[in-house]
């Protein structure tokens, strides 16, 4: 799978939003962003930082799920 970087140009971008993949691929990269956030937690020793790694990483699921919800919402209309 490739990451958002590597597709991340204005015609890749313009393409997804015409195909309406462009909420699919930004929870797709929020859930990314929580799974990272929560692994650099695990290997931490510092406690403080590995508490908002986790308080990150779910932000970072709840914003996934809002996106989901509205790009769901959005099909049933």
């Amino acid at each position: 799978m490739r990451s958002r970087m590597q597709i991340d140009t204005p015609v890749a971008r313009e393409l997804c939003y015409e195909a309406g993949m462009e909420d699919v691929r930004d929870a797709i990269y929020y859930l990314q962003l929580a799974r990272v956030a929560r692994l650099k937690a695990a290997a931490t020793d510092d406690a403080d930082l590995a508490r908002r790694l986790r308080e990150a990483a779910i932000m970072h699921e709840r914003k996934a799920r809002q996106i989901k919800a509205k790009e769901e919402a959005a099909r049933g209309s």
